[in-house]
Parts: C-alpha cells; sequence; structure tokens
C-alpha cells in the first residue's frame, strides 16, 4: 500500500522530506523553520524568568549540583500556578528556568498523545459501530517478523482481553511501553501527530514506538486489528502512514553523548536524535493543560474532539498510584510509585499525609528524566503545573545503562517539586486560587 503522507502546519524546528531513504548528509533544512540558535516562541501565557534561579538558589546539594552545570544537565524547569484572572476565568500564571534551550528527548513523557490519539479513533469506529466501546476485546494481527496474533492481556482481570482502557491505565499508570505501542499501532503515526498539531503542540513529533529499534520506516507500518464484538467482528485493515519530517541536524542540543552502545559494541561518536521523538517543554505542559484544565485558556485550540468520559479515564489513570490500581492489579511492591511519580517525594515533605493529588506523566531514557506533573492542594485547592527535564550521563555513553538518575535526577525533581510546593502553598503566592 502507498504510504500516506499528510502536510499538516509545519511545526517549528521541522523540516519537509521528499523521502526517508537519503542520507541525513544531504537533506536541506526548510527555510525559516530551525531554532539552531534560539527556541521558538513559547505559546500561551508569557514566562516570567526571575522567580525560579531565587527559588532554587540555595545550599541544598540536590539543585547546587546541576545548578553548577545547568547546560550539561540541560536541565529546565516550567513552573506555572492556576489562579483566576480579572474576569474570573481561569488563567496561568507562569515562571520558567530554560525553559527549552535545547533538544531534550521526551521518553515517557509524550506517551499521553498516543492515549489522545487512540480513543478519539475509538469515538469516530463507536459511530460507525455502535456496539464498539473501550472495554471492546481487540486482537492485533502481526506485522513484522516473529509476531504472533495478539489477543490476551494477563493484566485484564475482566477476562484477559486487550482494551483499549485497558492499555490506556497501564499505559498511565505504569508507563507500559507495550501498551503505548498498541496505542500508537491503534492510532496511526499520522494521526498521532496530527492530534497534536491541530490541537496547537507543534513543537512535538512523534516518529517511532518505544523499545523497538527497528528503521524508521517500519514505524510506519501499522498491523491489522480486529475489533472483537459480541455478536461480529471487524477488521480494521493493515495500513501505512506517516509524516515526512525529522529533527533538523542543527537543532540545538540534537545530539548528546560521546559514544553509544549497540548491539553490546561501542561505537564512538555523539548519539543524534534526528531520527528521535521530540517534544518542547512548553508543549508537554500544555498537553497536561488541555488534559486537565481545558477551562484554561492558552490561546490555543486544544484536544477539542476529545470526549469528556475519554478525558475523565485518562485523567482518573494519571492519579492513580500503581497500588491504587484494581484493574490491572499493580502491586507497589512490585511498582515503585516514586518511579512513575518522581515529584511525589517533594510534595510529601511539604504535605507528608499526602493532602495533594499528582496528576503525572513521568520519562525516562537514554539518560533523559522528565516529570510532568499538575498537582492539587486539598485543603485550598491552589494547584499549579510543573514540568522539569534533566539529563544525566556522567560517562557520555548511551545505551549502556550507566545513568545517574537515582543519585542526580529524581533528586533534583523532589528538590525542586519541594521548593515550587512551600513557595506557591505556604509562601508569596497570592491570588485566588482555581
Amino acid at each position: 500500500m502507498t504510504a500516506h503522507r499528510t502536510r499538516p502546519p509545519s511545526p517549528p524546528g521541522a523540516r519537509r522530506l521528499t523521502s526517508l531513504a537519503p542520507c541525513l548528509s544531504l537533506l536541506l533544512l526548510a527555510p525559516g523553520l530551525g531554532w539552531a540558535d534560539a527556541p521558538p516562541p513559547a505559546a500561551g501565557p508569557p514566562i516570567e524568568t526571575s522567580l525560579l534561579p531565587t527559588l532554587l538558589a540555595g545550599d541544598d546539594p540536590a539543585l547546587a549540583t546541576v545548578r553548577a552545570a545547568p547546560e550539561t544537565f540541560r536541565a529546565q524547569v516550567l513552573l506555572s500556578e492556576v489562579k483566576r484572572g480579572p474576569k474570573g476565568k481561569p488563567t496561568l500564571v507562569r515562571h520558567g528556568w530554560r525553559v527549552d534551550a535545547e533538544y531534550t528527548y521526551p521518553a515517557s513523557a509524550m506517551k499521553l498523545l498516543a492515549g489522545v490519539a487512540a480513543l478519539q479513533r475509538a469515538r469516530t469506529l463507536g459511530k460507525a459501530h455502535r456496539w464498539f466501546s473501550v472495554d471492546t476485546p481487540l486482537a492485533f494481527h502481526p506485522v513484522f517478523e516473529g509476531e504472533r496474533l495478539d489477543t490476551v492481556d494477563p493484566s485484564n482481570r475482566n477476562g484477559r482481553h486487550i482494551t483499549l482502557r485497558q492499555l490506556v491505565r497501564r499505559m498511565a499508570i505504569v508507563s507500559s511501553n507495550y501498551a503505548f505501542n498498541r496505542l500508537y499501532d491503534f492510532a496511526g503515526q499520522t494521526a498521532v501527530n496530527q492530534i497534536a498539531w491541530d490541537a496547537g503542540l507543534r513543537d512535538t513529533l512523534v516518529l517511532h514506538r518505544l523499545s523497538r529499534l527497528m528503521p524508521l520506516a517500519e514505524h510506519r507500518r501499522h498491523p491489522a486489528i480486529e475489533l472483537r464484538g459480541p455478536r461480529k467482528t471487524v477488521t480494521l485493515p493493515a495500513h501505512t502512514d506517516g509524516v515526512d519530517r525529522l529533527n533538523p541536524t542543527t537543532l540545538k542540543g540534537i545530539e548528546a553523548g560521546v559514544a553509544e552502545r549497540i548491539d553490546r559494541k561501542r561505537v564512538e561518536g555523539p548519539k543524534s536524535f534526528v531520527e528521535k521523538n521530540r517534544m518542547s517543554t512548553v508543549d508537554l505542559q500544555n498537553m497536561l493543560v488541555f488534559l486537565l484544565r481545558p477551562d484554561v485558556d492558552l490561546g490555543l485550540p486544544g484536544f477539542k474532539g476529545l470526549h469528556r468520559s475519554d478525558r475523565a479515564l485518562l485523567k482518573k489513570a494519571m492519579l492513580q498510584r500503581p497500588g491504587q490500581s484494581k484493574n490491572p492489579v499493580l502491586p507497589e511492591s512490585r511498582y515503585d510509585p516514586n518511579r512513575f511519580k518522581p515529584s511525589r517525594p517533594g510534595l510529601l515533605r511539604v504535605l507528608p499525609n499526602e493532602g495533594f493529588d499528582l496528576y503525572n506523566k513521568a520519562g525516562k531514557a537514554y539518560g533523559f528524566r522528565i516529570e510532568n506533573a499538575y498537582v492539587v492542594e486539598h485543603a485550598t485547592k491552589r494547584a499549579f503545573f510543573l514540568t522539569v527535564v534533566i539529563y544525566v550521563n556522567a560517562n557520555g555513553v548511551l545505551n549502556d545503562g550507566a545513568y545517574e538518575y537515582d543519585e542526580i535526577a529524581d533528586p533534583f525533581i523532589h528538590a525542586v517539586a519541594e521548593r515550587a510546593a512551600r513557595h506557591l502553598w505556604r509562601g508569596r503566592s497570592s491570588g485566588r486560587p482555581r
């Protein structure tokens, strides 16, 4: 089947390609689309830059280590408090430190996009097949060598079926790569990107599944999928589709490290992220605003087609810790909640009784660690969004598993979350919460 290529408005930093096959050195950056020297203008409210350097100052080693070499750690923080504006409408007051100063790999933090895209496709399919829902059993046909018909989800206590509900929950609660990949398969690469760009997330590019190393062209192939209804089965045909974009080679920070482990061998030279997913820090946070606070006007379209019940499904999964899930069962003896909610330890230093709701989607890969969170204090209903990005790779070798997540990245996120909560909940913050 011929690959279908969409051409939506070009997001900043993107390039058009006539083919995915030619050598990257021969590709030309489309005029006016690169942001090698400076990131593109941030969408939404202006970002104030004086607060965070003061807030993150002091002798706390978790902060001081990163603050001493922020470029090395690619450290970025975006803190946004939700307040009522002059006309009573909720708005954001944003504070940033090094926001989008360089490329950072979004890892699992961007998985929510596949959930949104899959749920929107399901809503469309439900109009044609009224029996179809997020709880309809699914079967994924093989598309790559060595695969078999995939019909069973052992974690689903309701019949062990693969369903969109279970995939969304596993993706959001314990960041399952399998679940993300199946949601990506269900929606299609084109739709995942199109939904992001249509919402106003124009510094976003989704090119591949996760934990599946294969040429980019293979990530454009999607399997046939059976919708197994109570009285009939409908098969969605296998198809090939995708976007004709790559990250520009001139993008600041598009290479990382000094070497990479590939097939157990060390390959000298920095790793290029030209063919990797991208989602800017501002886009990551805007995505959360679209999902969790659609009443906040960012001056962007947002996820207009997302049904309220689908939003509720995502929101509940983003709130729950593994041990709070009844289906699937995710015991915290196996799934450490702080791994999936890295801002939680810092928030607990402020409210030890866990008097807050924490909605988030974190990420961790290639030395990049991301927390993307929305936090609401129970007592006052004061709420804020917090997006933190950091890169830790002291030896400069990627894919060797030797990253300082526990030693540097997570303590930094803990400390930033604590400082943010103390300032906004217990400090100088003013204005009515919403």
